[in-house]
C-alpha cells in the first residue's frame, strides 16, 4: 500500500521522486565512494594481469566507455538548457495577469476568471520548477575531466603503464556515474514540470479564447 501511495506522489508532484531518488544515491552510491573505487581498482589489477594479450583492446573499449559517459553528461546539460525557456514564458504570464483580470478588458464571469487565473498560476508553479532543476542539471561541479594534472603526472612518469592509463579512465568514469545520475533525475523532473506547465497555458488560453467567443456571441 506504502508503495502505491508513493507512486501517486510521485506522479502529483514528480521534484519529491527526484528527492528521494537523491537520498538513495547519497545514501548507497556516493557513501565510502572512494573506497568503493579503491576496491575497483584492485579488482581491475587483477584481472588485467592475467588477461596481458588483450589489454590494448581492454583500453580502447575503456576509453570509449569514458567518452562516452562525457558525451552523456553534455547532452544532459545541453537538453536541460532548453526548459531554461519557462523563465521567459513565465515572465510573459506574470505581465499578462493584471489584464487578465481587469474586467474592463475581459468581460467573462467572474468564476471563469478565477479558474482561469488558479491555472496560470499553477503554470507558473511548474515552470519556475523546471527553470531550478534545469539549473541543477546543467551544473558541472564535481565531474572528473581530463586536466593538466593528470598530464603533467604521465608526462613526468618514467614509464606511463597501460594498465595505469585504463584505470585512469574506469575510475573518472565510475566516478562520474553518481553526478550524471543525478543529471538524468533533475532532466526527467524538469521536462516533466515544464510539459505540465505548457499543459496549464495551453488549457488556461483555450478556455480565455472560448468563453471570450460565447460573451461576445451572447451564449454565455
Amino acid at each position: 500500500m506504502k508503495r502505491y501511495l508513493r507512486k501517486i506522489a510521485f506522479f502529483i508532484w514528480p521534484p519529491y521522486e527526484a528527492y528521494v531518488a537523491r537520498k538513495f544515491i547519497e545514501a548507497n552510491i556516493l557513501k565510502d565512494r572512494e573506497a568503493q573505487i579503491d576496491l575497483l581498482e584492485t579488482t581491475i589489477r587483477e584481472s588485467l594481469a592475467k588477461k596481458k594479450d588483450d589489454i590494448s583492446k581492454v583500453e580502447t573499449l575503456t576509453k570509449q566507455v569514458y567518452e562516452s559517459e562525457v558525451k552523456r553528461g553534455e547532452y544532459l546539460e545541453g537538453k536541460a538548457q532548453v526548459f531554461l525557456a519557462a523563465l521567459g514564458l513565465s515572465l510573459v504570464i506574470v505581465a499578462a495577469l493584471p489584464v487578465l483580470f481587469d474586467s474592463k478588458t475581459w468581460t467573462i464571469p467572474s468564476t471563469i476568471t478565477l479558474f482561469v487565473g488558479l491555472l496560470y498560476s499553477l503554470t507558473l508553479i511548474h515552470f519556475f520548477v523546471a527553470v531550478y532543476y534545469s539549473v541543477n542539471a546543467r551544473q558541472s561541479y564535481g565531474l572528473a575531466l581530463p586536466n593538466v594534472d593528470d598530464l603533467m603526472e604521465n608526462i613526468q612518469a618514467d614509464k606511463v603503464e597501460t594498465i595505469d592509463r585504463i584505470l585512469n579512465d574506469i575510475t573518472k568514469a565510475k566516478y562520474n556515474e553518481p553526478i550524471l545520475l543525478q543529471k538524468s533525475n533533475f532532466l526527467a523532473v524538469a521536462e516533466t514540470m515544464f510539459r505540465r506547465g505548457l499543459l496549464f497555458i495551453a488549457t488556461a488560453s483555450i478556455l480565455v479564447v472560448i468563453t471570450k467567443l460565447l460573451v461576445e456571441t451572447n451564449l454565455l
